[in-house]
């Protein structure tokens, strides 16, 4: 885990700006393109002692299940594209704590009939 900041930040605004700019690149050819963007996921990289779900207003941390389902939603889907999907509890990081903190991009390729 990283500790968050400026860096963290710049990263994540650098990810949804690509998501738009290949969402908008791809989709005459078939191709959707969104970014999920996970809080504080419960995985093997959460061992630090410094993230507390009492951050969180649902009171617990996202769990790889709730990541998942979104990227399955997502690749469900044939419309949406360009678009960062939040899973993050209601939780917007206000100040910085060392996180499990990810963008991910998920491509979907549409077959055209």
């Amino acid at each position: 885990m990283g500790t968050v900041g400026a860096h963290n930040a710049a990263s994540k605004v650098e990810i949804i700006g690509l998501t738009h700019s290949r969402a908008v690149a791809f989709v005459k050819d078939g191709v959707t393109v969104n970014a999920i963007a996970p809080a504080l996921i419960e995985t093997d990289m959460t061992s630090n002692p410094n993230p507390s779900p009492v951050l969180i207003p649902m009171g617990h941390f996202g769990s790889i299940a709730d990541v998942a389902s979104v990227a399955v939603m997502l690749a469900m889907n044939d419309y949406m594209t360009g678009q960062t999907i939040s899973v993050n509890g209601g939780w917007y990081e206000l100040v910085p704590i060392s996180t499990n903190l990810a963008c991910a991009s998920v491509l979907r390729l549409r077959v055209k009939y």
